[in-house]
Parts: structure tokens; C-alpha cells; sequence
């Protein structure tokens, strides 16, 4: 998917900011969206992982969130 549509389509959905990591070979890369709710830092990503902190607001926590994607393909997942 393009990333013109791709930004189309998270404004639509109400989700202000976004963080990519772009794809690897036939990898579709990783996208992660939030709204004007949460504050979030990118502390580091990879091909399979994006690390951040996120900050509630509104309530001012803090929090650390490891967002992970594996394949479903078993004969694909050796390396993860």
C-alpha cells in the first residue's frame, strides 16, 4: 500500500501522529498510529519490533510498550 493512502486512511481514523519502519525485501513494514491523547517517544525499531514510551496525558503516566510482529508463516519465523 502506498504511503499516501496509508496517511489517508490514519487521518480518517482520527490518529494524528504515526511511526514507520519501512519494508525489507516482500515484508509489508510495521506502522504504528496514536491520537492527540498520548505522547510517544520511539526509543528504538527494527524489522519485527518498534520500542516506545508512552505517556498518558490527560493523567500524566508513563508507561514502556514493545510492540512486536512475527510472521504466521512458521517456516518464515526461524529468526524470530
Amino acid at each position: 500500500m502506498r504511503d499516501d493512502r496509508i496517511s489517508s486512511v490514519r487521518m480518517r481514523m482520527g490518529f494524528i501522529d504515526n511511526f514507520n519502519v519501512p519494508p525489507v525485501g516482500s515484508a509489508r513494514g510495521l506502522s504504528l498510529w496514536w491520537d492527540e491523547s498520548v505522547k510517544v517517544t520511539i526509543w528504538r525499531s527494527s524489522q519485527n519490533m518498534i520500542d516506545t514510551k508512552v505517556e498518558i496525558i490527560q493523567i500524566g503516566q508513563e508507561y514502556r510498550a514493545t510492540w512486536i510482529y512475527s510472521t504466521p508463516y512458521k517456516e518464515e519465523n526461524g529468526l524470530f
